[in-house]
């Protein structure tokens, strides 16, 4: 079985959702560094 992370979401989907979705930019940084973590 393989673990799924958040990062793994975030990296596959976070574009979409930052489009779609406004965010504040405090979210918007702690996502892009769980993206690169």
């Amino acid at each position: 079985m393989c673990a799924v992370e958040v990062a793994d979401i975030f990296r596959q989907y976070g574009h979409v959702y930052r489009r779609s979705h406004e965010m504040p930019l405090n979210q918007l940084r702690a996502m892009r560094a769980i993206e690169v973590c």
